[in-house]
């Protein structure tokens, strides 16, 4: 029986405190209401003071489309007055046509004559706002279809521009909102109004105010948001690891809540365009708000009593059903001031209601969490508090206490939670500690294992994929050199190639004439792989073309001007031409190691050394050549640098020198088998040390 009439007593308490609130929150509507401008006269002292005048009231408003409307000396005595908002629920039948013209007329004193002001706009449709017959602004596209109308609304971004001389002013706003209906029924909750409002600001002021707020707002819902949300998802994976911990998820329902809350938000404060993705993120806010306020009862409840008290089934309950209400049914001016506002204020002193007890028990930790819900509480009653005594705080006060009143309850819950488990010493809480510590690590060891298998998995394709394309290329360079050698009654040939890489930059080629001169080509193209093999494929199409030309010095030249105009940017070829009939020797360098003639007659090896620029590096260059004679047993040997420049592990290099002296020795063998001990020779001076370039032999004997 005491049971039931305690019951009954508190119950009784909380209903009288919710008509209390309501009270005072239709007392704080009443207040704010004062600070709209109906006949007041402006002045800049009571602008510069408030910070806005809201030009809400008392609009004259007239169906149908007249531009002369905007002009200040229209008579719109017979027009109707109207709230500029247009909520669907207080509008009479047929007022509201979708389209129409809205007029107010405001007094300024001589502080505002040729002055900067900004206005600012929140609107659902398409507008033109015009001061005293002139246009000063435009929002979204008109159209008689509503399919093609655009509707903006500028978020209360302001715009400047200067009074007249006038003692009255005249704002006239063409205006169009063909979808608002259709929206009304779809969200009715969320779009129970059609209209716009204005106010009006100090000029700069204002501005630089609205970027601040929309800088600092989106930078720290953003990072705020981010935050919260992490701790949401580490807090649920905490419940579902030890599911008696209730207070982990109804704070994982407070933070993600808050977090979601944050990011619809942001969204709606940001984005300019109506449509239906607009008003579900708007109606989402409502849900949010709900779950966020019914879950820090929740937490509150979790940490602080045994089990679950019947009030919260039915604070969940009612939340759900006014959001429903909310959402579907009934506008959100009216609902939203008088029952879900003081509704959410309600649960806020309940909050601090279960902290104080929690104190005069001496809970454990209550003061940390009592510290947050204090500050919330405090941000919570500042609201009405700062519109019924007009408060003109600085603006980065209001915003600082916005985001310490938001953050107020998800830090001091943090830290009750990680004080709490810090403390904690059961064998149950230990056992959720280890499942958390080997599930996080399963999580990592998982993820570094995939990562690792999608790693391996990409490189070995990449490698099967570069080894098919290296493969192609060999074969495609290794089909640019002769496929096999021409044959000269009075001459014996041999060559040899070996890359460095799987695709080389070295190249020979040959051309019999039909009057049996012998033209020989060996080139190095800078560096190798990919790029040098281009330089070759080039190469050999040019010498198609140009290699019965009966100048070296002038093929070396048309080489390079057709590479040149390539633009192969940071690529070029070094090559020798050489042109032999009936014993005479004409050849031309371009960058090529010297050329060797080993003499039959006297044993020694004459070098032939002719510098010049490599072939596409620059535009022209004056290449020359050099004519000899040639006998009987001698033996020409053309290589690349790849020979002379191959080193050892400790970077000894075998020299150009080096292989006059062995051309000395061997000059009078064949030209495979000079070849053959060469190769040898640079293999054995090498001592296993990869080759580093490409190694290129071709010899020529005089039979």
């Amino acid at each position: 029986m005491i049971m039931k009439k305690k019951l009954i007593a508190n119950n009784l308490r909380l209903i009288l405190l919710f008509f209390i609130v309501s009270s005072l929150t239709a007392f704080t509507q009443t207040i704010d209401s004062l600070n709209t401008v109906d006949s007041l006269q402006i002045t800049w002292a009571k602008l510069d003071t408030t910070g806005a005048i809201s030009l809400r009231n008392d609009w004259k408003y007239h169906p149908g489309d007249d531009t002369a409307w905007a002009d200040m000396g229209f008579n719109d005595s017979d027009w109707q007055k109207i709230n500029t908002r247009l909520y669907y629920d207080s509008l009479k039948e047929n007022t509201w046509q979708g389209f129409g013209w809205f007029r107010k007329k405001f007094d300024i004193d001589s502080s505002l004559y040729n002055h900067p002001v900004a206005f600012t706009v929140d609107q659902r449709g398409a507008s033109e706002i015009y001061l005293n017959g002139k246009l000063i602004r435009k929002y979204g596209v008109f159209s008689k279809n509503a399919d093609k109308e655009v509707t903006y609304n500028p978020q209360n971004i302001p715009f400047v521009t200067v009074l007249d001389s006038n003692s009255v002013q005249v704002l006239a706003i063409r205006y169009s909102n063909l979808n608002g209906e259709k929206y009304y029924d779809r969200y009715r909750g969320s779009a129970d109004e059609a209209g716009f409002s204005i106010s009006i600001r100090p000029g700069n002021k204002s501005i630089e105010q609205k970027v601040g707020d929309i800088f600092f707002g989106t930078f720290l819902f953003t990072v705020l948001g981010g935050i919260l949300l992490a701790f949401a998802v580490l807090h649920m994976l905490i419940y579902f690891f030890y599911s008696r911990g209730k207070e982990n998820l109804f704070y994982a329902l407070f933070a993600g809540s808050m977090a979601l809350f944050f990011g619809a938000a942001l969204y709606s404060n940001n984005t300019h365009s109506i449509n239906d993705i607009s008003y579900i993120i708007n109606l989402s806010i409502f849900i949010l708000i709900s779950i966020m306020f019914a879950s820090y009862n929740f937490f509150l409840y979790a940490v602080f009593y045994d089990k679950m008290p019947k009030k919260s089934w039915v604070i969940a309950g009612v939340g759900a059903v006014l959001s429903i209400l909310l959402i579907f049914f009934i506008t959100t001016q009216w609902m939203f001031n008088y029952v879900f506002g003081p509704f959410l204020i309600l649960l806020t002193v309940e909050g601090v209601r279960v902290i104080i007890l929690a104190i005069k028990r001496r809970k454990r930790n209550s003061i940390i969490i009592g510290i947050g819900v204090v500050v919330f509480f405090l941000f919570i009653i500042y609201i009405p508090i700062s519109n019924i005594f007009s408060l003109k705080l600085p603006w980065w006060f209001n915003l600082a206490f916005l985001y310490s009143g938001f953050l107020s309850l998800p830090v001091s819950m943090s830290i009750y939670l990680a004080r709490d488990s810090a403390k904690t010493k059961t064998d149950l809480e230990n056992r959720i500690i280890e499942v958390q510590d080997l599930s996080e690590k399963a999580i990592e060891q998982e993820r570094r294992e995939s990562e690792l298998r999608i790693e391996s998995e990409k490189e070995k394709a990449e490698n099967e994929r570069k080894s098919k394309e290296l493969e192609e290329a060999r074969q495609m360079q290794l089909s640019m050199l002769p496929k096999e050698i021409p044959h000269f009654p009075n001459l014996e040939i041999a060559t040899y190639t070996k890359p460095a890489t799987e695709v080389g930059g070295d190249y020979y080629d040959f051309i019999k004439s039909q009057d049996g001169t012998l033209t020989l080509l060996i080139g190095d193209a800078t560096g190798h792989g990919l790029k040098a093999g281009t330089m070759v494929t080039a190469s050999k199409s040019l010498f198609n073309t140009l290699g019965n030309k009966s100048d070296v010095v002038e093929i070396l030249k048309e080489f390079n001007s057709s590479l040149y105009k390539m633009k192969l940017y940071n690529l070029a070829m070094c090559m020798a031409i050489l042109k032999i009939k009936d014993n005479k020797l004409e050849i031309a360098s371009a960058g090529m190691p010297p050329s060797l003639i080993y003499r039959k007659a006297t044993g020694k090896v004459e070098e032939v050394l002719l510098k010049g620029m490599s072939l596409g590096s620059i535009k022209e260059f004056p290449y020359y050549k050099e004519t000899l004679e040639l006998h009987s047993g001698d033996l020409i040997l053309l290589m690349s640098d790849g020979f002379p420049e191959r080193f050892t592990a400790n970077r000894e290099m075998i020299d150009y020198e080096k292989g006059k002296e062995i051309l000395a020795e061997i000059g009078s063998g064949s030209p495979n088998e000079v070849i053959d001990y060469f190769v040898k020779f640079g293999d054995e001076w090498a001592k296993g040390h990869p080759q580093e370039d490409d190694v290129t032999f071709v010899t020529v004997k005089i039979k």
